[in-house]
Order: structure tokens, then C-alpha cells, then sequence
């Protein structure tokens, strides 16, 4: 799985418009998007306080966790830019 992601990662990053970032700030591209753009997004998707991005984050990492049955897992962006 690990490979998969980091693979996904860098077919992502010509989307990013040459940032660093993979989704840069619409101000600009130095900047990553705001912290508050994800939580913005899932309530205009109509889930308010249902979905945010700690929750999916902290969830994939238990299934990945639970799946190589390490109890501490690398996160994908540290072994991505490893």
C-alpha cells in the first residue's frame, strides 16, 4: 500500500502548478490551502462536522496499522520526500 500511495503522490504533483504543495493556496502557490478549506468542503458536501481531515487521516492510519500490524506506522508524506 505504501508504494501505491507514494506512486499516487507523484502522479499528483503536476496538478500542483510547479508548488511544492500538492494543493497550494489560491493566494499562492508558497503557501499550502488553508487549514480550514477540507472542513469547508465536506460541509458543502453535506457532511458538517461528520467528516474532517484528522478523522480520515486517523482512520487510514489505524487500517494501515491493523493491515501490516505495526503499531507505529511511517506517515506516507515522511517516506515520500524520504
Amino acid at each position: 500500500m505504501m508504494s501505491q500511495a507514494i506512486q499516487l503522490l507523484k502522479e499528483l504533483q503536476p496538478i500542483s502548478a510547479g508548488s511544492e504543495y500538492l494543493f497550494p493556496g489560491i493566494v499562492s502557490l508558497e503557501q499550502p490551502i488553508s487549514g480550514s478549506t477540507l472542513n469547508v468542503m465536506f460541509a458543502r458536501m453535506g457532511y458538517p462536522g461528520l467528516l474532517t481531515p484528522h478523522g480520515i487521516r486517523a482512520t487510514a492510519m489505524r487500517r494501515r496499522r491493523a493491515s501490516t500490524g505495526a503499531k507505529h506506522a511511517k506517515p506516507v508524506v515522511e517516506e515520500f520526500f524520504a
